[in-house]
């Protein structure tokens, strides 16, 4: 991965702009298209304080559209409606306020600080529960609930948002990914520019639905993005009530496929806010459980990221082939796309704090300052995937 030429400056705020009435993220290329930007973020947990430190820095009138999985949707579901000053707030107190917290039976399950031999013990508890099926996940859903409500509830009814968000699920009844979006009820130009993409991923044979603005819907649909397996209960929303949906993390932690979609129509520039370094820790020669986990769950992001970005490369240059060698040829959608898409990263300098699962105060400050610090040092860098696999 090497950097590019236009870091961002770190000027300005979340909330900078957050009510404007003119947008001004749009721009035209050297051919007189206008080219989309739309900001990418991932799901990772309590890494999601890494992400936070980021957004403070950025300024929401940069961008025409917010796609995010799991942790990456509720950030960017707070940026969209406007509440992108409260993310400070709101990482500065979760673990206080206890917003990830186990189930009466295995409330010390998810405390860090409680003894090895509690927590073990109501692991094995869990565990039990599980096998006579009396509990499908560790944590309480009640408190994330509340807390979303607090944020994007205003007067009965979900906040609006300021420019479009899609958020992604995966749907374990079907076996594929669920994708839910809103769009900004008094930007009738933002409608029409987007919802051609909501028909796309329809017609690509994805799950597609429009966000409510009830809450007890709009709640859930948003939950649904972050009801990561085991450690949450799965939801089961409308429109979708007969399926189970868990984190979007199964199927699309950086939703790539909806941007691929997106590009078809035009020319777009990808901002995605990755939650480890490009060049990850190695593993010591006999890790530890906790070390093998982590290490499963990052090669897992890594791959699937690089996965995306590689096809893209690929078809890019193939469609640039094509037009060199014979113009009047028409290109396949899905190959036009990747000429059309630009990925740009910012990633932490070194290894996150703490592990993603534990919501523990220290590390989640930690990872906020940091995205702060390496946004405001380097900025967005252009991003290549390495001709070695494992490089």
């Amino acid at each position: 991965m090497e950097r590019g030429s236009n870091a961002g400056s770190g000027a300005g705020s979340a909330a900078e702009g957050a009510h404007a009435p003119e947008r001004r993220a749009a721009s035209d290329t050297d051919d007189g298209e206008v080219r989309r930007r739309i900001l990418v973020l991932s799901g990772g947990g309590s890494e999601g304080a890494y992400e936070a430190g980021v957004l403070s820095r950025l300024r929401v009138t940069d961008y025409d559209a917010i796609c995010g999985t799991s942790i990456g949707a509720i950030n960017g579901m707070m940026l969209a409606c406007g509440q992108g000053a409260a993310l400070h707030t709101i990482w500065s107190t979760i673990a206080k306020n206890e917003v990830v917290r186990g189930k009466r039976p295995y409330r010390r399950l998810l405390n860090p600080s409680a003894s090895c031999d509690v927590r073990v013990a109501e692991a094995l508890r869990f565990l039990w529960d599980a096998v006579e099926g009396h509990s499908v996940g560790i944590a309480d859903s009640a408190p994330v609930r509340a807390f979303l409500t607090e944020y994007l509830v205003s007067d009965g009814a979900m906040r609006t948002v300021e420019l479009p968000i899609f958020w992604a699920a995966a749907d374990l009844t079907r076996q594929c990914a669920t994708f839910f979006y809103r769009f900004p009820e008094h930007r009738e130009a933002a409608t029409l520019r987007w919802a051609p993409l909501a028909g796309a991923l329809a017609r690509a044979g994805y799950r597609v639905a429009p966000g409510s603005r009830d809450p007890k819907i709009g709640i859930e649909q948003l939950r649904a993005s972050g009801a990561c397996p085991v450690l949450f209960d799965p939801a089961n929303v409308e429109p979708y009530v007969d399926d189970t949906l868990v984190d979007g993390g199964v199927t699309d932690n950086s939703p790539f496929s909806l941007v691929r979609l997106a590009a078809v129509h035009g020319p777009v520039t990808v901002d995605v806010v990755l939650l480890e370094p490009v060049s990850p820790a190695r593993l010591p020669a006999r890790p530890k459980l906790a070390g093998i986990l982590l290490a499963a769950f990052s090669t897992m992001r890594r791959r699937l990221l690089d996965d995306a970005v590689r096809a893209l490369v690929r078809e890019a240059a193939l469609a640039r082939s094509i037009r060199s060698s014979a113009p009047g040829v028409p290109l396949p959608g899905d190959v036009l796309a990747a000429l059309n898409v630009t990925v740009q990263y910012v990633a932490p300098a070194r290894p996150l704090s703490g592990n993603f699962w534990e919501f523990a105060q220290g590390p989640i400050d930690a990872n906020f300052r940091l995205g702060a610090d390496d946004f405001a040092a380097n900025g967005w860098r252009s991003y290549a995937t390495p001709a070695d696999l494992c490089a």
